[in-house]
C-alpha cells in the first residue's frame, strides 16, 4: 500500500510541478506528518524531490527529471504499451514508432489488441479524415471553424475552442466552447463539413472540467415500452442486446429510457411501421397520427389514388432553387414555429384535453414558371408543415410572436396559417434523388392514362419522409402527390 502512494506521490508531482504538504496529505488521506516519510523515503530512494519556502514555494520533482524504467512493474508496463495501442488505433500517423521505442525500452511486447475503422457499412467514408485534424486542434488549443448541420435542420457557421473527442451512442462527438453560442456545447462528426483549423490559439482555463457529466444538461426520460416486428429482429437485438422479450408470433418487445422531445420522435420514426408504441399511453397517442393518416402518408411504390381532405399547415412561399441557403432558411423557420406551437399547446392545454402530437413532415408545392426544361432558380414553391385539426389559428398566432422575439428572423413575417383541399390524386412513394423524380412522375402519368384521368393543376405536392441533410440520396423517400379528375 505504502509503495502504491510513494509512486502516486511522484506522478502527481510531475504531472502538477509543485504541491505542499497539506495539500498532499488531503489527496492522498494521510497525515501532514506521513507525507514528510514518504517524502523522506522518496529522496531516500533517488528521487530528487525538495521543498522550497516562503510564497509560492512548496514541494516538487527537480525539473526535466524521467523516471527510471525499473519503477514500473511487469503489469504496468504492459498496461501502458496496451494504452498506447488504443491510442494508436485511433491515429493515421505513424505513432507505432513510439510504440517500438517503449516495447524496446520494456523488453515486452504484447499482440495487437485493438483496431478502429471509422467507416461504415454504407457511406464507406471515414470520419478519421476530421478526427485527427480535431485531435491535433485539441492538443495544440486551436480554435476551429466549421458548418454544422443542427436540429433545425439548417447548416450554421461555427466557431469553436476544442475540448476532447467524446464516443457516445455509437457515434463520435466533439465537445468545445462554442464562441456563438457562449457556452459548452457538443457536435457530431458526421454534421461537421468544411472543417478549417484556425492560426488563432485560446487560452481558456479547462482545469475546471473535471468530469464530462457536468457539462451535460440532463434530458427529461421517459420510461417507454415498445413493441417490433419480426423483420426488425436484427436491428432490435444489435440496439437492445438483452432487453428484449419476444412472444409466440416473433415480435419483439422491450422497454426503454427515451428522452421526451424530438429526438424520441426521429429515433422511433427511424423503424418506419415496424414499431408500436405500448405504454405509456400519452406517448402512445403521440404517435396516433401516423396511423389515423397511414393512408395519406402511406403511399406504395406504385401509382395509387388518394382523396385528400381539407388540412391546416402553417407555410411559407418563395421562389428559387431549393439547394440555396434561402430555401433552407425557410424550412428552419416553419420547424421553429411548429416545435412552439406544439410546446405552447402542451403547456396551456387542460388534462382533460390534451393530446400529445407529433410534428408532422415537411410537405411543398412545387411548380414552373415555364413549360420548358427544368430551371431550378425558377422554379416557386410553397413549403408547409401540416397542424392537427385541434390547433387552431390564434393558437399560432401566439406562438409566431413567442418566436419572434425568442429567435428573431425576418422570414417569420412570411409565414401563414391556411387551409388546403387536395381532393382526388393520383400518387406514388419515390425512392432515390429528387432529380431522378422524373421517372416517378412517367409511371403516375402512365397510370393516370390508363385509368381514364385528368391532370387538374399544373403544380405537384412532395411530402418528405426523412431529411435530405441525413439520408442517402438513393435512400430518400418523397410521396409525390397531384390532383386528378
Amino acid at each position: 500500500m505504502k509503495q502504491s502512494r510513494l509512486f502516486k506521490i511522484v506522478y502527481y508531482l510531475l504531472e502538477v510541478g509543485k504541491s505542499t504538504a497539506p495539500e498532499l496529505a488531503e489527496k492522498f488521506e494521510v497525515s501532514i506528518r506521513t507525507i514528510y516519510r514518504d517524502l523522506d523515503a522518496i529522496s531516500a530512494a533517488g528521487i530528487p524531490v525538495y521543498a522550497t519556502q516562503g510564497k509560492g514555494g512548496g514541494i516538487s520533482v527537480l525539473q526535466d527529471y524521467v523516471l527510471d524504467k525499473s519503477l514500473l512493474s511487469d503489469q504496468e508496463k504492459e498496461q501502458i504499451l496496451m494504452a498506447l495501442q488504443g491510442i494508436i488505433a485511433t491515429d493515421d500517423t505513424k505513432s507505432d514508432e513510439l510504440l517500438s521505442k517503449l516495447g524496446g525500452l520494456f523488453q515486452s511486447k504484447i499482440p495487437n489488441w485493438i483496431e478502429v475503422d471509422y467507416s461504415d457499412w454504407v457511406k464507406k467514408t471515414s470520419d478519421q479524415d476530421i478526427f485527427n485534424p480535431i485531435k491535433e486542434a485539441i492538443f495544440k488549443r486551436n480554435v476551429i471553424v466549421f458548418s454544422y448541420f443542427g436540429n433545425n435542420g439548417c447548416f450554421s457557421k461555427r466557431k469553436v475552442e476544442p475540448v476532447k473527442l467524446v464516443f457516445k451512442s455509437k457515434a463520435w462527438y466533439l465537445y468545445g466552447f462554442c464562441l456563438q453560442k457562449n457556452d459548452f456545447r457538443f457536435f457530431k462528426l458526421t454534421r461537421i463539413k468544411e472543417l478549417e483549423i484556425l492560426p488563432l490559439t485560446f487560452t481558456r482555463d479547462l482545469t475546471s472540467i473535471t468530469k464530462l457529466e457536468t457539462a451535460i444538461k440532463n434530458e427529461k426520460l421517459v420510461s417507454v415500452k415498445l413493441k417490433f416486428a419480426p423483420q426488425v429482429a436484427y436491428r432490435v437485438y444489435d440496439e437492445f442486446t438483452d432487453k428484449v422479450t419476444k412472444d409466440r408470433h416473433g415480435n419483439l418487445y422491450v422497454c426503454i429510457d427515451l428522452p421526451d422531445n424530438e429526438t424520441m420522435d426521429i429515433y422511433l420514426f427511424s423503424f418506419g411501421n415496424s414499431v408500436e408504441v405500448i405504454e405509456p399511453e400519452y406517448i402512445r397517442q403521440k404517435y396516433e397520427w401516423k396511423k389515423q393518416d397511414k393512408e395519406f402518408y402511406g403511399a406504395k411504390k406504385t401509382p395509387s389514388l388518394v382523396t385528400v381532405p381539407a388540412q391546416n399547415y402553417i407555410m411559407i412561399s418563395g421562389k428559387g432553387n431549393p439547394n440555396d441557403m434561402d430555401f433552407s432558411n425557410s424550412v428552419s423557420v416553419l420547424y421553429s414555429l411548429a416545435y412552439a406551437i406544439k410546446m405552447a399547446y402542451k403547456a396551456t392545454a387542460t388534462q382533460n384535453e390534451f393530446h400529445d402530437f407529433t410534428v408532422y413532415p415537411l410537405e411543398g408545392i412545387w411548380q414552373k414558371t415555364e413549360e420548358t426544361e427544368l430551371v431550378k432558380e425558377n422554379l416557386e414553391y410553397t413549403i408547409m408543415i401540416r397542424q392537427p385539426d385541434f390547433i387552431c389559428e390564434e393558437m399560432v398566432k401566439a406562438a409566431l410572436e413567442r418566436v419572434k422575439i425568442k429567435k428573431p428572423n425576418p422570414l417569420f413575417e412570411e409565414v401563414r396559417f391556411g387551409t388546403m383541399q387536395d381532393g382526388k390524386c393520383v400518387e406514388i412513394l419515390h425512392i432515390g434523388a429528387f432529380d431522378d423524380e422524373p421517372i416517378s412522375f412517367e409511371k403516375m402519368e402512365q397510370f393516370a392514362l390508363a385509368n381514364n384521368l385528368k391532370r387538374t393543376t399544373s403544380y405537384h405536392r412532395e411530402i418528405y419522409l426523412n431529411n435530405a441533410n441525413r439520408v442517402e440520396k438513393s435512400k430518400l423517400k418523397t410521396i409525390l402527390r397531384y390532383t386528378v379528375e
